[in-house]
C-alpha cells in the first residue's frame, strides 16, 4: 500500500445484495453472496435507473424485515433480468435505519415488471401483516449521469 493511504475500515453492517455479476448459486444464499460481493462490478447499461429507498423501521424489527426481504431479493436475482443491483443495507450507527439500493435498465422496467411482480406485492403485504413500522420512508429515483464507475 502506498504511503499516506489507509486500508478501508471494516464495518459489520449487514448487506443483502443481488447482482447480475454474482453467480446464481450465491444469489440464492444471501450470507454466501454478501461474502462474495464483487468490488466495482460491471456496468451493463448506460443511464441506468436508480431507486433509492431510505427508511427507519421500528426498534428491533430488522430481523423480521430481513426475513421478509430475502425471498424478494432471491426472486429478483433469479427472474428480473432488467435489475442489475438490489441491495438492503443497514446503518452502522442505527440498526433501525436502512436503505434499499436498486439499479435497473430503465424506469419502465421498474414500473412494469418489478413493481407489478407477485413477490414484490407479497413483500408489501407481508410487511403489513408483520406490522413492520415504517417510522420514516422515502423513495427517490435517479438517472445515472455516467460519471464514475
Amino acid at each position: 500500500m502506498q504511503a499516506g493511504l489507509r486500508a478501508p475500515r471494516f464495518s459489520p453492517c449487514y448487506v443483502l445484495y443481488t447482482s447480475r455479476s454474482v453467480p446464481r448459486s450465491l444469489a440464492l444464499n444471501p450470507v454466501a453472496m454478501a461474502s462474495q460481493r464483487p468490488f466495482g462490478g460491471s456496468k451493463p447499461v448506460k443511464k441506468g435507473f436508480i431507486v433509492l429507498v431510505t427508511a427507519q423501521i421500528g426498534a428491533g424489527q430488522l430481523p423480521k424485515l430481513k426475513e421478509l426481504f430475502a425471498p424478494l431479493a432471491a426472486h429478483v436475482a433469479a427472474n428480473e433480468e432488467g435489475c442489475y443491483a438490489y441491495e438492503l443495507s443497514v446503518s452502522c450507527d442505527n440498526p433501525d435505519k436502512l436503505i434499499i439500493y436498486e439499479r435497473y435498465k430503465n424506469k419502465e422496467y421498474v414500473e412494469q415488471v418489478h413493481w407489478q411482480s407477485g413477490p414484490f406485492k407479497a413483500f408489501q403485504q407481508a410487511c403489513k401483516d408483520a406490522e413492520i413500522e415504517w417510522i420514516e420512508k422515502s423513495v427517490v429515483t435517479y438517472e445515472e449521469a455516467d460519471v464514475g464507475f
